[in-house]
């Protein structure tokens, strides 16, 4: 007859004392969420991100924020570069859009500063949207995020005038940095 299982509760007690600690940085399922999306690399440059953005906030007046509309089909990946792009001191995310056309009248209605879309979407893709996007607001910089970067597609998306494309492999730092570019200084 085997022997009757014996619980451990090493493991409670053991997230017993962790539990505060992740609470205390991870606030909200979505946070969690971002964290478990980016690569170590993007961690660590999060991590310094936000570190630098609690100091600069007491030490800055509040200016005017950029205004970016995120253009994705996955709800995971809107949810995540929008909580990633409110940790940054002046941005913020006025909408978001799951296709081409929503992502047209969404910029009609917004008048973003800066529109971060995908290139594959429901129904449509990126080039739809941004043909559509630039006949609404010619000015506006378009920055695509995608899988699916290659060497044709980046040329395809500057001769439509997308302004940068990047791919996800590149990590979110890229974006980031890439956006920094693109907006005006804030």
């Amino acid at each position: 007859m085997p022997k009757p299982e014996r619980k451990s509760y090493r493991g409670l007690a053991i997230r017993a004392k962790v539990s505060p600690v992740c609470r205390e940085l991870c606030k909200s399922r979505i946070v969690e969420a971002v964290f478990r999306v980016l690569t170590a690399e993007d961690a660590s440059f999060l991590a310094d991100m936000t570190s630098a953005q609690s100091t600069s906030h007491q030490e800055n007046s509040p200016k005017p924020a950029a205004r970016i509309l995120i253009a994705e089909d996955r709800p995971s990946m809107r949810r995540a570069l929008g909580v990633l792009f409110a940790l940054h001191k002046n941005w913020e995310v006025c909408g978001e859009a799951e296709d081409a056309n929503e992502a047209i009248r969404k910029t009609q209605q917004l008048h973003p500063d800066l529109i971060v879309l995908d290139y594959k979407m429901h129904c449509s893709d990126g080039f739809q949207a941004a043909n559509g996007i630039l006949r609404a607001l010619p000015d506006v910089p378009i920055v695509m995020f995608t899988l699916y970067k290659t060497d044709e597609l980046e040329r395809a998306a500057n001769q439509i005038g997308i302004r940068r494309v990047i791919g996800k492999e590149e990590g979110v730092h890229t974006l980031l940095h890439a956006m920094e570019q693109l907006l005006p200084a804030t």
